[in-house]
């Protein structure tokens, strides 16, 4: 219990409103820090435990109030040999086939095929979609709340 606290002692006044608790979270770089560090504990031990938990009782026909199961229904493929067959019947050309296959392929995964069957691909063929920022946290520094 002791990270839960924590997280929830990192708020100066938890009584306050939400968008008071999110001013004083932000206000200051140590106290969000320190916060982000305790309260990942929610989700990553509280809520999935608690979520799983509310979907088995609730698939046994237990009502957990304020809360739902909703299915979907699974969605179609189509196999290699479907797609074979409609190509061949229909003509397609191999630009057909690979654009309705989504047109492109991860590098690593047609290096790896291409190289199984002795060809190099071009580096200059190859498209770099754009990268993004993630946030990790510093393992091994001890979190300290300054105020």
């Amino acid at each position: 219990m002791r990270p839960i606290a924590e997280s929830l002692e990192i708020i100066e006044q938890p009584k306050l409103t939400l968008e008071d608790m999110k001013q004083q979270l932000v206000s200051n770089p140590a106290r969000l820090g320190a916060f982000l560090a305790a309260a990942n504990i929610f989700k990553k031990e509280l809520w999935d435990y608690a979520k799983d938990h509310a979907k088995s009782m609730m698939e046994r026909g237990e009502e957990v109030p304020g809360w739902k199961l909703s299915k979907t229904k699974g969605g179609e493929t189509f196999d290699i040999l479907a797609i074979v067959e409609a190509a061949v019947t229909t003509n397609a050309t191999i630009t057909e086939v690979v654009e309705l296959m989504g047109g492109e392929i991860d590098g690593n995964k047609f290096r790896e095929w291409a190289g199984k069957r002795g060809y190099t691909p071009s580096a200059l063929e190859a498209k770099t979609k754009p990268g993004f920022t993630r946030m990790l946290e510093v393992k091994g520094k001890k979190k300290q709340l300054t105020q």
